[in-house]
């Protein structure tokens, strides 16, 4: 069963095969939560880490909440102006004696958080994800798998982050998640940013109308002289 998360979410949360993904290990990196899988329940792994308004609250039997290991991250820290540019990294370092030499993402919640600790929005995976450990894992700090936004999911976040009096550099970004089929680990999640382009902008409602004006305008001058020919002829 996949971790529970008591608040509203939406399911935007997407892996991303064409991203790349690196990890380089421990303190060379924002560990945003690591779970131990010699802790595991059955293979599985479950942990969260939050913002309390004060510090840092991870819980789960699995987490490892030492210095460097699991914390939440201000968008500040990270560089990160727009939500576009959100990377998960999933950086596993399993065996592979389970499930075929898989393991897989469960959950994934990815939660941002206003100073005083109350959540402002969160994000969810819409459904399990199962990664092969064997070859594409070498272990901690080799190729991970990368997790991103989806559309809908950027501009959601976008939304709420923009409409903060004074900025949002300092709201931090938690997270939850479960996986199954670990057998070695640590494994680890972390949080980075990507390079985002929102591409082309939707023009504004009045521009959009004077282009609907133009592209009316040239069809009514070709239906004329199409018109104006045939009679002539």
């Amino acid at each position: 069963m996949a971790a529970a998360y008591s608040g509203a979410s939406s399911a935007s949360i997407i892996y991303d095969s064409l991203q790349p993904a690196h990890g380089t290990g421990f303190g060379t990196q924002d560990n945003i939560l690591t779970l131990r899988s010699n802790r595991a329940v059955n293979g599985v792994e479950t942990g969260k880490v939050a913002w309390n308004g004060t510090q840092d609250h991870p819980t789960g039997a699995q987490v490892d909440s030492n210095s460097g290991k699991t914390a939440t991250f201000t968008f500040g820290s990270l560089g990160i102006t727009n939500a576009g540019q959100i990377l998960l990294t999933w950086n596993p370092n399993e065996k592979g004696n389970t499930n075929g030499q898989k393991t897989r993402v469960d959950s994934l919640f990815l939660s941002i958080y206003a100073p005083n600790g109350s959540v402002l929005t969160t994000q969810s995976l819409a459904a399990p994800v199962t990664h092969n450990t064997t070859p594409v894992n070498p272990g901690l700090g080799g190729d991970g798998f990368a997790y991103l936004l989806d559309t809908a999911g950027i501009s959601s976040v976008n939304s709420a982050l923009f409409g903060i009096n004074g900025g949002f550099n300092d709201y931090r970004l938690g997270l939850e998640s479960q996986i199954s089929f670990a057998d070695a680990g640590p494994d680890t999640w972390i949080i980075g940013s990507r390079p985002y382009d929102p591409g082309v902008q939707v023009p504004e409602p009045s521009s959009a109308g004077l282009l609907g004006l133009a592209v009316l305008g040239i069809a009514l001058t070709r239906l004329y002289a199409v018109r104006r020919r045939t009679y002539i002829e």
